[in-house]
């Protein structure tokens, strides 16, 4: 029988998730267990509302790779000057060769609070993957 990981190229998760208020701590938005051993490409983050960085009030965006103890794989912050736009995809910096990823281990989406926060609002959460 056919498994997902039989089939070659990569393969895209996504996982969709509620807003984040301005006012709400760092928090958990996300996860994703790996079906298989693989190589994650790329992790993007698919806004439904737009948001203005700011350097002092902000939030930022990270991926951790859940091993025992959380890693940080990735971000994308949102100082002044980059902003979310409703309906186009950013990027986070994974990096560029990928990250191994053993079968059954998780990663974890994390909006980090700088100062009073901002809005972040509902959005996708979209994981490049290739079987490794």
């Amino acid at each position: 029988m056919l498994t997902l990981h039989d089939i070659p190229g990569d393969h895209i998760a996504q996982l969709n998730v509620a807003p984040v208020l301005a006012a709400t701590d760092t928090v958990l938005t996300a996860a994703w267990y790996a079906p298989y051993k693989c190589k994650v490409t790329a992790v993007r983050f698919l806004p439904t509302l737009a948001t203005t960085g700011n350097d002092t009030d902000t939030k930022n965006l990270n991926v951790l790779l859940y091993d025992g103890t959380p890693a940080e794989i990735g971000n994308y912050d949102l100082p002044t000057g980059v902003d979310l736009v409703a309906g186009t995809p950013v990027s986070l910096d994974v990096p560029a060769a990928g990250t191994a990823v053993a079968a059954g281990q998780s990663l974890i989406f994390q909006v980090e609070d700088v100062g009073d926060g901002v809005l972040i609002g509902a959005g996708a959460w979209l994981i490049t993957y290739v079987g490794a």
